[in-house]
């Protein structure tokens, strides 16, 4: 994965997170993309609710429990970028923005 811009960056709370996203692979990156689709449906819900199921997840089956729940709502904005999920509200807010599978 790698690549941070300077504003994502400064959303992290510390620098170990920074660092095991950094660290991550792409196969790990699509697998959260996974879960986080996995957990939406057509109609609208929080970003948090569907962060909070994919963590769930990610512990349930021991994999990438070091990735802060930070860039999984980032990976939810990437999604919506990507028109997979529409978006409405402040999608960097967790708790105001919603989503739902893009039509």
């Amino acid at each position: 994965m790698g690549r941070l811009n300077t504003e994502q960056i400064s959303r992290f709370e510390s620098q170990e997170d920074i660092d095991a996203v950094r660290s991550s692979q792409e196969s790990d990156i699509q697998l959260i993309d996974d879960w986080l689709l996995s957990f939406s449906t057509d109609r609208f819900q929080k970003v948090a609710m569907i962060v909070a199921d994919a963590l769930m997840k990610s512990d349930e089956q021991r994999l990438l429990t070091n990735i802060p729940d930070i860039f999984f709502g980032m990976r939810v904005e990437a999604l919506v970028e990507n028109r997979l999920l529409q978006g409405e509200g402040d999608l960097c807010d967790m708790r105001l923005g919603e989503v739902r599978l893009a039509e």
